[in-house]
């Protein structure tokens, strides 16, 4: 578990914006992350001060999942240590993210691979996207559309372990697969793009294609 900041009470109400962003001012705040998929760093578990602060404002509480994209304005993986270490108050921009249902023809090529690191992740994620049938789904259902990153929660039913969602999702089947994500979605900011591109172009720990 990383943690920054030690807890103390919000001093502005949280800004909501469109799809699914909004942003929060507090003093300080200890953060449990995980960082697993490179410069996603999503909301790991409620710490006692995230808990604090959304009983505080329960109309805007920030919830497991949600990604965090910005402190003061600076990429979040880049500020996060140098907000450790100050006193003055930090502003955090999060991502919430859309739960998607995607009906898959079988059998086929998924054309999905996905990634997942023990003991950090919270679900595995969707690394990449080639020819198949989650791009099939996607050019047909573009509202609906799954993308890399998106964090896959259950695959047939099946939603923990994450070991077993990952041979859920390899297994030969003849009949359809039902695949349930966390969709970030919505417009993408300066700090979105390069994420994007720069986790791309990483090396993965662990991966399961079909």
């Amino acid at each position: 578990m990383q943690q920054f900041w030690a807890a103390r009470s919000p001093i502005a109400p949280a800004v909501e914006e469109e799809s699914g962003y909004f942003s929060v001012t507090l003093r300080k705040l200890d953060l449990s992350l995980d960082t697993s998929d490179e410069d996603f760093l999503i909301i790991k578990e409620i710490t006692p001060a995230v808990s604090k602060w959304n009983k505080s404002l329960p109309e805007h509480p920030i919830q497991v999942f949600d990604r965090l994209i910005e402190v003061n304005g600076t990429r979040a993986r880049d500020a996060l240590e140098k907000a450790m270490h100050s006193s003055s108050e930090a502003t955090l921009r999060f991502q919430r993210p859309q739960q998607r249902t995607v009906v898959l023809k079988q059998p086929g090529k998924l054309g999905v691979l996905a990634n997942y690191v023990p003991a950090r992740s919270l679900k595995p994620w969707i690394d990449t996207i080639a020819r198949g049938a989650v791009d099939d789904w996607n050019k047909a259902s573009p509202q609906q559309a799954i993308q890399e990153h998106d964090r896959i929660v259950c695959v047939n039913g099946v939603s923990e372990p994450a070991e077993e969602m990952l041979l859920e999702l390899a297994r030969q089947r003849k009949s359809s697969l039902r695949l349930t994500c966390l969709h970030y979605a919505g417009p993408r900011g300066s700090h979105d793009a390069h994420d994007s591109a720069s986790s791309r172009s990483r090396s993965r720990s662990r991966r399961r294609r079909r």
